[in-house]
């Protein structure tokens, strides 16, 4: 459970970056990725799914200015 978890979060963040941009994607991927502990803690899903989209921004697109839309719709 936790490999085919871990495995599809990682795919779907894959499929959704490009229609939907870095922000969704990442979103999605820590959602999908909490399911693979039994009990996932929403608190810590909420505030994971909130930084780790905004530290990829800040450090991919502003950073390395790589050519990624944050959000696209």
């Amino acid at each position: 459970r936790v490999f085919a978890t871990v495995f599809g979060s990682i795919l779907a963040w894959g499929v959704l970056l490009e229609p939907f941009g870095l922000v969704p994607a990442t979103v999605a991927l820590v959602v999908i990725a909490a399911f693979a502990h039994p009990q996932p803690h929403l608190r810590r899903v909420v505030i994971t799914a909130v930084i780790l989209p905004l530290m990829g921004w800040g450090l991919f697109i502003k950073g390395l200015g790589l050519p990624v839309d944050a959000i696209s719709w």
